[in-house]
């Protein structure tokens, strides 16, 4: 008994008839998040606190997040330029040299 063989397109149209369907779906639930009622509810000082700490928390990890990952290449863009300086002009970097005798 051989497999029964399935040709090219009749996967393609699956998989398209399924992708259409999933995005039906996902449409309708949209659309009824969208469509409900306000829930009344009550967010006491406790909650709000935690909400604003995560909320100032989170923005504070993204700009030490993209301070650190742009200082690092500019610092050594700065240590290169004083470096250069030093040996432009002739004279020793300080910071090389510092607490040597």
């Amino acid at each position: 008994m051989e497999p029964a063989r399935i040709e090219n397109s009749e996967v393609s149209s699956v998989t398209v008839e399924i992708r259409k369907h999933d995005l039906a779906a996902a449409l309708v639930g949209v659309a009824i998040l969208a469509a409900s009622p306000d829930a009344p509810a009550y967010v006491g000082p406790g909650a709000g606190l935690s909400i604003v700490g995560s909320v100032l928390a989170f923005l504070a990890a993204i700009v030490a997040g993209i301070l650190g990952f742009l200082w690092f290449p500019i610092r050594r863009m700065i240590r290169k330029r004083k470096e250069a300086a030093a040996k432009a002009t002739g004279t020793a970097d300080p910071t090389k040299t510092a607490g040597k005798t």
